[in-house]
């Protein structure tokens, strides 16, 4: 998006899809002004139901759950302008799973332009659940990896090969190894924390 003032004087589209992603994209210039109460008039417009969305065809209720995706992700922004973090994981986490299991076959480019899950593990680190947001931010990146191998894969002709198959067991025997040294990571910064010692590492992790 461009500067806040930019996106707020764009005139509103024709095409009911095209007005829900302007109401959207005006919701997240509000939020980065810290308009708490446009951000939520905006949240509650965003919504279309595919019977608004007809002229879309065989997309009409995909592009609907989009607009359901975008209305969460903003409603998130406002819980967590307003410091109510548990209420912003809780909307982020829907939004995350929309996105990662409604739009698996729009990839090129992705259906939505980043992966919610990222605004979990910051609602997470907000709320002070550290361990969970380091978890959060390491499954949003395994995913990735575990895609990019998939690509890789299929890319090469090699699908349902035995070298596909070794190598999906490696990448993934390697991600839960990582995993587990995280929550391991957790274990001794909160051990840390209790005997009033720093656990700045954790915090790092989630924000890299």
């Amino acid at each position: 998006f461009g500067e806040p003032a930019t996106v707020l004087a764009l005139a509103e589209p024709s095409q009911p899809y095209l007005q829900a992603m302007w109401r959207y994209a005006r919701g997240e210039a509000l939020a980065r002004g810290g308009d708490i109460a446009g951000l939520k008039r905006e949240a509650a417009l965003v919504r279309r139901d595919a019977g608004l969305l007809k002229d879309l065809g065989n997309y009409a209720g995909q592009m609907a759950q989009a607009t359901g995706l975008a209305a969460l992700v903003l409603e998130g922004r406002a819980a967590m302008l307003e410091r109510r973090y548990k209420a912003a994981f809780g909307l982020f986490r829907k939004a995350a799973e929309l996105e990662e299991t409604k739009f698996t076959d729009i990839t090129d480019p992705p259906m939505w332009w980043y992966p919610p899950r990222r605004d979990l593990a910051l609602a997470l680190l907000a709320s002070g659940d550290a361990k969970g947001a380091a978890l959060a931010s390491f499954d949003l990146r395994a995913t990735a990896q575990q895609k990019r191998v998939r690509d890789q894969i299929e890319a090469l002709g090699l699908s349902g090969t035995q070298y596909a198959a070794d190598r999906i067991i490696e990448i993934e025997k390697a991600l839960s190894h990582e995993r587990l040294a995280i929550e391991k990571q957790c274990a001794a910064a909160s051990s840390q924390t209790a005997r009033g010692l720093p656990g700045g590492s954790l915090r790092r992790r989630v924000l890299v």
